[in-house]
């Protein structure tokens, strides 16, 4: 009898298989995995670099720079000038960070108010470096910088009628220190032209003062000699105490005698009231006939 072929063997699963087949559907469902998280990972740094920043991506990726520390400085809320802000935030990051991403990075956390709403709703991904954010802060608060001061301003600088030296020097150096690039010439011109007419003025010319330095020298010396005689002088006082001293002192000592007459003055006619000078009484005397006596005064 012939066998049926509903009757042949079925072919044996060998644990090769089996293995085989787990690790097809291990390794497809893992594939997939892995390309679920990265699409929503695409997704969310696409919501973010689009959406809350203004830098590019490699400034977004750059690492994180160890023992960076936020900046230490007053916000900046759009009512001053920006290059003060932005000077102030160069002085904390220059012992900070040294990548450009740092720079940038921290630059936001200094902003607040109205400054803090513009950087968020700057185009994404426009900015590719530190010096074109500050390019564009500075452009965009332009009308809050101050007035920049030329050597016109400085001349505009004089002594008052009152004003002490020292005051006046005060002022011009305030001044010219907010000047960018002022020759000395230009400010010794100005300071001299500024002083008012005396006894200074006429020093500078004398000496022959033509630079800065040099009459900021003399400036100090004639405020500090100045300020010497213009004090009070103690010495004064003890002076005037050690004159009356003297006086009650030599009051107590009489003084000597005067003694009319050719003769010497004698020890014990100190202190006594001399004699009447018997000359007095004579008839040639009362008439005017004999010369006056001679007064000898011993002191």
């Amino acid at each position: 009898m012939e066998d049926s072929p509903l009757a042949a063997p079925l072919p044996r699963l060998t644990r090769t298989h089996v293995s085989r087949a787990d690790s097809e559907r291990r390794r497809t469902s893992q594939s997939r995995r892995q390309d679920t998280i990265c699409h929503i990972q695409q997704g969310v740094a696409g919501l973010i670099l689009d959406y809350t920043t203004p830098f590019c991506t490699d400034i977004m990726n750059a690492p994180k720079e160890p023992k960076v520390k936020p900046p230490a400085i007053d916000a900046y809320d759009g009512t001053s000038d920006p290059d003060v802000h932005l000077l102030a935030y160069r002085h904390h990051m220059y012992v900070q960070g040294t990548t450009d991403a740092t720079w940038c990075k921290y630059f936001p956390s200094t902003l607040k108010g109205v400054p803090s709403k513009w950087f968020e709703k700057l185009p994404a991904r426009t900015i590719n470096t530190y010096a074109e954010l500050e390019m564009l802060f500075s452009a965009r608060f332009m009308a809050y910088k101050e007035e920049k001061k030329t050597s016109m301003h400085l001349g505009r600088t004089q002594q008052g009628e009152d004003e002490s030296l020292r005051s006046y020097v005060r002022r011009f150096n305030l001044e010219s220190g907010q000047i960018p690039d002022l020759p000395d010439g230009v400010a010794f011109d100005n300071f001299f032209r500024g002083l008012k007419k005396g006894s200074f003025k006429f020093d500078l010319v004398k000496k022959s003062v033509r630079t800065m330095a040099d009459a900021l020298d003399e400036a100090e010396s004639f405020i500090h000699a100045t300020e010497i005689c213009s004090v009070p002088n103690e010495s004064k006082g003890t002076e005037t105490a050690d004159h009356l001293q003297r006086k009650d002192w030599t009051n107590h000592i009489k003084r000597p005698a005067v003694r009319m007459g050719r003769g010497p003055l004698r020890r014990r006619d100190i202190g006594q009231t001399p004699p009447k000078d018997r000359r007095e009484d004579d008839p040639m005397t009362k008439k005017g006939l004999s010369t006056t006596p001679t007064c000898t005064q011993y002191f």
